[in-house]
């Protein structure tokens, strides 16, 4: 996947740690501008380490914010049930 299609979709790079299991999201704006829009997920991959722990095993994909609160409220309905009100 290229940034364009990551800056395009309004994702976030999230490095997962293989280690510490540490979940980060970055800004694909810094990347793009320094390596241009047309470089891949996988280029970055090998220059990145954990930001908490810093160990050079991990994983790096793109992230939706967004998409990733509405699956996870869709997923539990039993937090949107509100008790009646008395």
């Amino acid at each position: 996947m290229k940034l364009r299609d990551v800056l395009d979709n309004d994702h976030l790079l999230l490095v997962e740690c293989n280690d510490c299991n540490a979940k980060t999201p970055l800004d694909p704006a810094y990347f793009a501008l320094r390596l241009g829009v047309d470089a891949t997920i996988e280029d970055l991959a090998p220059a990145l380490v954990c930001p908490v722990c810093g160990s050079a095993d991990i994983g790096l994909g793109a992230h939706s914010p967004v998409e990733h609160a509405r699956a996870r409220s869709a997923a539990s309905p039993e937090a949107r049930v509100y008790p009646p009100l008395r």
